[in-house]
């Protein structure tokens, strides 16, 4: 089943074969790096539903980090956040690109996660731990 993702930096819709989850490569209209969705550690699946249903993105990061999702800067704060995504279509994939920027040591610290998820599913996703 092909893949449909956005790139992070131009939010550019592509789509490349499953073969091609988790590689990296340009994107074909920016031509700025991408990384194609696959299956991530701590995705937790639950069982398919018969209809829409909203998804969860768990985001771990430093209290003092500001969130975007999609583009879309987050208002909440602390170092553990949920974000309900509204009801997705059933059984198909949808790509979340996450986006955390906090201060470290007087620096800016600037990360991106790209996420896949389903309806009813929680995705987690982490910036504190090492890459």
């Amino acid at each position: 089943m092909p893949i449909t993702f956005s790139c992070p930096s131009c939010q550019s819709r592509m789509t490349v074969p499953d073969n091609m989850a988790g590689k990296r490569g340009k994107c074909s209209k920016c031509k700025g790096p991408v990384v194609v969705p696959g299956p991530l550690p701590g995705l937790q699946a639950v069982p398919a539903q018969a209809q829409a249903a909203p998804a969860t993105v768990r985001v771990v990061v430093p209290a003092n980090a500001e969130v975007w999702l999609d583009r879309e800067k987050t208002n909440q704060t602390g170092m553990e956040r949920a974000f309900v995504l509204p009801p997705l279509a059933p059984g198909k994939l949808h790509v979340v690109n996450v986006r955390a920027s906090w201060v470290a040591n007087g620096q800016v610290v600037e990360q991106f996660r790209v996420v896949g998820i389903k309806a009813g599913e929680t995705a987690k996703v982490n910036f504190l731990e090492q890459r």
